[in-house]
């Protein structure tokens, strides 16, 4: 039990770091733009505020996104296989992101072509995240287990290097 509590929140982890590094990304595309095209670049603090936005966005975001998520992909995980809580995990988070999008969107008064960019930049904004997260979780135990898997009840040991 504590195990899984401990991939779900290096999950949790990862997904931020991600929508972290995205925001990050989506500035300095933002700032090459605002270069080429002669725009303000937004001044010497823009840099800072937009990856201090982007990581205060994703801590709000992640627990919001993942943590019904979760609880959902847990509830079934005995009864569904590893691509099928995959497809459950998408299909939540795609309509947790359309649903704070739509309460965002109907709060601020915002067109419908607006709403639906912002539902697109939305789903694409979680995308990697879910999926680093979802290496967390599920990969990455799958993959220690056989790099560290025990031949014949010996120690544990790297199996490349079995033979040294």
């Amino acid at each position: 039990m504590l195990g899984r509590i401990a991939r779900y929140a290096g999950g949790a982890a990862a997904a931020w770091l991600v929508f972290t590094v995205q925001g990050i990304i989506a500035y300095l595309v933002l700032l090459v733009y605002a270069t080429i095209s002669n725009a303000d670049i937004g001044g010497p603090l823009a840099g800072p505020f937009m990856v201090l936005l982007a990581g205060m966005v994703g801590a709000v975001l992640i627990p919001v996104a993942y943590v019904p998520t979760l609880v959902v992909v847990e509830l079934v995980r005995s009864r569904v296989s590893l691509r099928g809580r995959v497809l459950i995990a998408g299909a939540m988070l795609v309509a947790i992101v359309g649903s704070l999008v739509a309460l965002v969107s109907i709060l601020t008064d915002v067109s419908g072509m607006g709403t639906f960019g912002a539902l697109l930049i939305g789903w694409a904004s979680v995308l990697l995240p879910a999926t680093a997260s979802a290496l967390v979780v599920y990969w990455l135990p799958a993959l220690t287990k056989r790099f560290f898997r025990r031949p014949n009840g010996q120690p544990p040991i790297f199996n490349g290097f079995s033979s040294i």
